[in-house]
């Protein structure tokens, strides 16, 4: 059996388990456990059929479906676009609220304008805003025929006690969430009004088109630009990539002020192994930077970092630089992370041997999260000439963060896979395992 890092959660270290023989694989934190098929249904957000159309088309099989398979398949298909069919129609609500309501143009798109947004940018990202009212988006879906459980089901309006409806999103301007293919599958609201109870930002809830962990705002819009320039600029915010955007700076996406996910790291990968995070300078920005660059390392790609002056974020900076110095101060400020975190941390030891201990370890662990051990004994040069220790003795540390769990999982691996092996596997969805 092979061991790495578990694709369906946060894998701190190999816990995911494979038998390239017996065509099985058992995570050993998350309980992911199954086949081929469970595989690309849990990681593609594939259903059944969907997911074996899929090994067909890859390996140029011919299928035979029953009239029950297609009436299954059918059935989910319809939900699906159904979901979407409703949430264009909410995108196109909510621009057109915005151009020619008259709130939407007092106050949304006024905010806009003062963000800097220019008319075709704005055009460009499909921005929107959703009026004052408890269920404006509501009763106009109900005039064109839109069914109430599916607009609830796409998170635009939400049911109370007495089975009226509701709208999701009130008083806010509107960011449309899309797909790596450009539909719209989820959107992101800001309040407007400082005496607004709610969030800042109101986000669609996950739905079957919508699961935040593996979608990344602006990948569509960029990812002919990030393919081209081989290199995907990292942001947190909605308006960080719209305004570099509109700066000429393309390659750009952002996490959306949530925690980076590995299933967010796999798309990018599909465009380039290179990734720059953009972050703040400011202590809650480095810790947000450091937590995303562990997780691109376990994704096995290329990290920098550019890290900006005391409050100020890629937005507001870019706006002050104008776009060509941004691009400029982009080039100049690039860090591979490695120089980047010896820095930072060598630097909050202030010359305390223990602190310094403390800091590389820190950045060990973070190097134990490479996959490819080539790249790690290069990084481990480059750190041994930072903290002037010997490389031998920073190879140590390393090999006991990298194997101090191995040998349990290992074991633990075999003796599950051994038992999944000799059970009957049917290809009708995820292997069930009882671990007492």
């Amino acid at each position: 059996s092979r061991t790495g890092l578990c694709p369906f959660h946060d894998d701190k270290s190999p816990s995911f388990s494979v038998s390239p023989s017996k065509k099985i694989y058992k995570c050993f934190s998350c309980g992911k456990a199954g086949n081929v098929a469970t595989f690309l249904m849990e990681n593609n957000q594939l259903g059944f059929f969907d997911a074996i159309r899929e090994l067909a088309k890859r390996y140029n099989i011919d299928l035979e479906e029953s009239e029950q398979d297609q009436e299954e398949y059918d059935i989910v298909q319809k939900k699906r676009e159904s979901l979407l069919i409703a949430l264009n129609f909410a995108n196109e609500f909510y621009k057109n609220e915005l151009k020619n309501g008259d709130e939407g143009k007092q106050i949304g798109l006024s905010y806009f304008k003062e963000r800097g947004l220019l008319n075709q940018t704005i055009d460009f990202f499909e921005l929107g805003y959703s009026r004052k009212g408890w269920d404006n988006l509501y009763q106009e879906a109900s005039k064109k025929g839109y069914n109430a459980s599916v607009l609830e089901e796409a998170g635009l309006i939400k049911r109370r006690e007495d089975d009226s409806f509701f709208d999701f999103f009130r008083e806010r301007v509107i960011f449309p969430i899309k797909n790596i293919s450009g539909k719209v599958v989820a959107f992101a609201a800001r309040a407007l009004k400082s005496d607004d109870k709610g969030p800042k930002y109101l986000n669609s809830p996950e739905t079957d088109v919508y699961h935040k962990s593996s979608i990344l705002y602006g990948l569509y819009e960029g990812k002919k630009s990030i393919s081209r320039q081989d290199e995907c600029l990292l942001t947190e915010g909605y308006l960080d990539v719209i305004t570099l955007n509109q700066n000429g700076v393309e390659n750009v996406v952002a996490s959306s002020g949530t925690a980076l996910t590995p299933g967010q790291i796999r798309l990018v990968s599909r465009l380039t192994k290179n990734i720059t995070v953009l972050f703040d300078g400011d202590e809650a920005g480095v810790k947000a930077a450091k937590r995303g660059i562990d997780v691109i390392l376990e994704g096995g790609l290329n990290v920098k970092v550019v890290s900006f002056p005391d409050g100020e974020d890629p937005d507001s900076y870019c706006k002050k630089l104008g776009s060509d110095d941004f691009k400029k101060f982009l080039e100049e400020n690039k860090k591979d992370f490695i120089f980047f975190m010896a820095e930072l941390l060598v630097e909050k030891s202030e010359g305390d041997p223990i602190k310094l201990v403390a800091a590389t370890r820190e950045i060990l662990d973070s190097l134990a999260k490479i996959p490819d051990s080539l790249k790690r004994s290069v990084y481990i040069q480059e750190l041994s000439k930072i903290v002037k220790q010997d490389e031998s003795i920073l190879f140590q540390e390393l090999n006991k963060i990298t194997w101090k769990k191995e040998p349990v999982k290992k074991r633990r691996a075999e003796q599950e896979l051994e038992k999944i092996a000799n059970l009957n596997i049917e290809n009708e969805g995820p292997i069930v395992i009882d671990e007492r």
